[in-house]
């Protein structure tokens, strides 16, 4: 593969495959084909570094996930609930 293949990872964040980029269709199908096997640590995610977007799939979901990178400079305070800081951005329980 050249260029900047779409990774697969499971749930663990174990590499499973990899697709080429042109192929997500099928390296979408694929995962979602995967999530639905009985022994397989949930979620799969389809991860296109290029992009800087992840799929994370589970038995009956599909969510893509936009990310980046933080700017250069101090970073900003994110919070942590585990450990008293302030509450900021989607809280998931």
């Amino acid at each position: 593969m050249t260029g900047w293949p779409l990774l697969v990872l499971d749930g663990d964040g174990v590499l499973i495959t990899s697709f080429p980029r042109a192929e997500f269709d099928r390296a979408h199908r694929w995962a979602h084909a995967r999530a639905g096997e009985p022994v397989v640590e949930l979620p799969i995610l389809v991860e296109d570094l290029l992009v800087r977007v992840t799929w994370t799939i589970g038995r009956t979901s599909c969510t893509a996930t936009r990310w980046g990178v933080l700017p250069d400079g101090p970073a900003p305070r994110l919070g942590c609930l585990l450990h008293g800081g302030a509450r900021s951005g989607r809280e998931t329980r």
